[in-house]
């Protein structure tokens, strides 16, 4: 009976926990997100970004109290993770809206592109959690850097979460409309889903963009074909041919438009 009680104990001392630190923390995130309403639409976004490192955290959390509690039933187990993690989220959306009331000018624009670079040299190295970390710093004081946001698509890409990098893409377009690169990655991202007729589309906006642009056309070429265009594919062969005469896989891609004819 007593090894019932003690785990309900624990449960009901997080809920208290929480309870107390949301009252005590209300009238101030109140506050911020008043002065954060103009941007609002750029922070539901970034909320959505900050979703995936919050759930990594909390499993985390829950990981070490798994250890701690392992003879407690499932039941309560499950309970006592949660409160944990819902006192852990509140404490991080605390600290970010702290973050964001410190306005756009707590980094300078050369802080702001240096924790770029040192993002970019983070997914050179492989080290995408400082990457992700960096980023979403930045665009903590930043709302509308294209920049942070596309290295931060880049990198949801590579780590295959097709759906953020789809989103964070998209939010570019709104800042940036009809950007060539931005248009050429949500191609690329179709392609990684085998959706080369949508893939194509995408690229086909990015090169009347950048009509001389070996990369896109090579992109074009690839969904055309992938697609079975051959009519499509021939005509982004000879834009490429003429854009870079040099590439070497004019005559590969010349045998595989052949076998789609």
């Amino acid at each position: 009976m007593l090894s019932l009680w003690i785990p309900l104990g624990i449960i009901i001392l997080s809920v208290i926990l929480l309870l107390v630190l949301a009252i005590r923390k209300i009238p101030y995130l109140r506050a911020l997100d008043v002065l954060s309403a103009p941007e609002q639409k750029a922070k539901e976004l970034k909320r959505a970004l900050i979703a995936s490192r919050l759930s990594r955290a909390g499993a985390k959390y829950g990981g070490q109290m798994k250890k701690i509690f392992s003879p407690i039933v499932g039941a309560a187990k499950s309970s006592g993770r949660k409160a944990a993690e819902k006192v852990s989220a509140l404490e991080e959306r605390y600290q970010k809206l702290r973050r964001e009331a410190m306005g756009p000018h707590a980094l300078t624009p050369a802080m702001i592109k240096e924790m770029i670079s040192k993002a970019e040299a983070f997914i050179k190295d492989e080290r995408y959690g400082e990457a992700e970390k960096a980023l979403i710093e930045v665009l903590s004081h930043d709302a509308k850097n294209a920049e942070a946001y596309e290295t931060l698509g880049y990198l949801f890409m590579l780590q295959k979460n097709y759906d953020q990098a789809e989103e964070t893409y998209n939010f570019i377009l709104k800042i940036q409309p009809g950007d060539a690169s931005v248009l050429t990655s949500l191609g690329e991202i179709e392609l990684a889903r085998n959706n080369p007729e949508k893939a194509k589309q995408y690229f086909d906006k990015a090169v009347k963009k950048r009509p001389h642009n070996p990369k896109y056309l090579d992109f074009l070429l690839e969904a055309s074909i992938q697609a079975k265009d051959a009519s499509a594919a021939r005509w982004a062969l000879e834009q490429l041919r003429g854009a870079n005469p040099e590439n070497k896989k004019l005559g590969e891609f010349e045998e595989r438009i052949q076998s789609i004819s």
